[in-house]
């Protein structure tokens, strides 16, 4: 075996532990969650894989199967630095996929006891904050809309970032320009 083959070796060998690792799982673990795979293994058989034993294509796509990731995974893995500060976006956007979802079911609930209180106070709309509310009960796409709005804004902002430009700048080139016909 060349040394590169056996530097590649261990390279894999070190990112499927850091993924079993991550993962909270044990050798023993990955080993019986293998069998489901059709691939004989046991608690030695990863730790020899681990430690850089060449892997059979058939046991690096059921260990990536068991340990949800993809085959690149293992090839490119990230410096520790890099993966905590992934692992940290990743788990910050989760968090924030979390509160949005926590907002529109209270945002949910807060329309349905609006409109249960419209129809029990049938004048209530002739006030302001009865207006409001029967706005935002005839307008239930509004959320929808406030979101996309902020996705919108939020992309925007990106895009300057990464082009160091606005988009409207950025785009002027590609936009036809008015023809003013009224001398013609």
């Amino acid at each position: 075996m060349s040394e590169f083959d056996a530097d590649l070796n261990r390279a894999i060998g070190r990112s499927i532990q850091a993924i079993r690792t991550e993962l909270g799982l044990r050798q023993g673990d990955l080993a019986a969650k293998l069998k489901d795979f059709g691939v004989k293994a046991s608690q030695q058989t990863i730790a020899k894989i681990e430690a850089g034993r060449p892997l059979k294509f058939s046991e690096a796509v059921a260990i990536s199967q068991v340990l949800n990731c993809s085959l690149n995974e293992f090839l490119y893995p990230l410096d520790e630095l890099s993966h905590d500060e992934a692992k940290e976006l990743r788990e910050g956007l989760e968090n924030a996929q979390d509160e949005l979802h926590r907002a529109a079911g209270n945002f949910h609930s807060l329309l349905l006891q609006a409109s249960e209180f419209l129809e029990g106070h049938p004048g209530a709309d002739q006030h302001r904050h009865g207006r409001v509310l029967r706005y935002y009960v005839s307008n239930p796409d509004g959320l929808m809309n406030i979101v996309k709005s902020a996705v919108r804004e939020c992309n925007t902002a990106l895009f300057a970032q990464v082009h160091e430009t606005d988009i409207d700048s950025w785009a002027k080139p590609f936009v036809k320009p008015d023809v003013d016909d009224s001398d013609a």
